[in-house]
């Protein structure tokens, strides 16, 4: 496995490095989840080798909406 740092915590620069490095998996913050899914362009992004997200400390409605708009990382 291939573990990848971001170098901020901006939502926008860990989904760029995620689709440009091919991340398989996440574990983030919650105030990380809410940064990307106010992404305007996050369906750009090819994101469709993540496999699982980890995340606590959310509603139930993040969760469906994290769900939604990354429906592969189940």
């Amino acid at each position: 496995g291939t573990m990848v740092l971001t170098p901020t915590y901006a939502g926008a620069d860990i989904v760029r490095l995620a689709a440009e490095e091919r991340v398989t998996g996440m574990v983030l913050a919650a105030q990380i989840v809410h940064d990307i899914l106010k992404l305007p362009d996050l369906a750009s992004y090819d994101l469709s080798a993540l496999r699982f997200v980890i995340f606590a400390g959310v509603p139930d409605g993040v969760r469906r909406a994290v769900h939604e708009a990354l429906p592969h990382a189940g």
